[in-house]
């Protein structure tokens, strides 16, 4: 994770970035390991500065922050909870204070939310950037590999055991919870 961030922050300056706003769930978990529930919600944001980067969080999250803070020591991450929408613009602008121009991912961030932040951050530019951090997700560390193998050996695994469960008249949704327990048993995360 230390590397992912520094990367970021590095790209920052070919891009003449001083801040990123990061939206995208599956790249907030890529660079924070900061899971949440749905991918669908926006449950979290990530900003990234030559000098920091800043997890805000909503305070039902307070002891996943506290696993990522402990996990990532060394990294310049800090966490920061939030109950509102208020509370989290407020965190927002104080965390990119003094910046003239920032990035956003563009492809993730909603028009109405890029709005709210023109207006309530008041920088000079404000940036659409298309695909930064996922150029560096297509490169798989080793540890990336030694997971997906693992993750397709479960898969496999707990496939070949719901076919033995499935019966005429179940509904998918208990076929899908049969399988997310196999999936489980197995060591999978479901």
């Amino acid at each position: 994770m230390i590397n992912r961030i520094k990367k970021i922050q590095k790209e920052l300056g070919k891009y003449e970035l001083d801040g990123l706003i990061v939206t995208n769930h599956f790249n907030i978990f890529y660079l924070t390991g900061f899971r949440g529930i749905s991918p669908l919600e926006r449950e979290a944001l990530l900003l990234i500065t030559s000098k920091k980067a800043t997890l805000i969080i909503a305070r039902l999250y307070q002891a996943e922050a506290y696993k990522i803070q402990t996990s990532l020591q060394g990294v310049p991450l800090e966490v920061q909870t939030a109950d509102e929408k208020g509370q989290i613009h407020k965190l927002v602008k104080n965390a990119l204070l003094g910046l003239t121009k920032i990035g956003f991912e563009q492809s993730d961030l909603k028009y109405s939310e890029f709005l709210e932040f023109k207006k309530f951050l008041k920088v000079k530019k404000i940036i659409g950037i298309k695909h930064l951090i996922e150029k560096f997700r297509i490169i798989k560390s080793s540890e990336e590999i030694k997971n997906i193998k693992k993750a397709q050996i479960i898969s496999q695994s707990a496939f070949d055991e719901v076919i033995k469960t499935i019966k005429v008249g179940q509904t998918e949704k208990q076929i899908g919870e049969t399988l997310v327990k196999i999936i489980k048993s197995f060591g999978g995360q479901g």
